[in-house]
């Protein structure tokens, strides 16, 4: 959940660089506004169960990084799309699991109370997706 945040943040701040779509955009600033909500309540439970977080992104994430950094113009805006509905869909998949199968209540309650913005943000990286890639 950490390193979803952190990335999302990442490539949204990207994004407010690279897009000059306003769509896109404005994605990207509720990207990085409800992820770094998020983020603080993330790193705050973890604080309270005394796990570190990471020190660095997992090589897939900076290769993604990287390879969207790469891109310019609508090939950009479309893969920054992509990689946020793939990205949800995931997050959405792992965050049901720990919602329901978690041991610890208080990580179930917040991958739980996580899932309406992550829906959200599946939604309009799907609609945004199918905008920039005209259809």
């Amino acid at each position: 959940a950490y390193n979803i945040g952190v990335f999302e943040i990442k490539i949204g701040k990207l994004d407010e660089k690279k897009s000059q779509n306003p769509k896109v955009k404005e994605l990207a600033a509720m990207m990085i506004k409800d992820h770094t909500d998020l983020g603080k309540d993330v790193t705050a439970l973890m604080q309270k169960k005394n796990v570190q977080t990471p020190a660095d992104l997992p090589s897939d994430l900076k290769s993604a990084w990287d390879d969207l950094n790469k891109l310019s113009g609508k090939e950009f805006d479309k893969k920054y799309a992509d990689i946020n509905v793939n990205g949800h869909k995931d997050a959405i998949s792992l965050f049901t699991e720990v919602s329901k199968g978690s041991k610890d209540d208080d990580v179930s309650k917040l991958a739980a109370d996580a899932l309406p913005v992550l829906q959200k943000h599946e939604d309009h990286s799907t609609m945004l997706l199918a905008s920039v890639s005209g259809q």
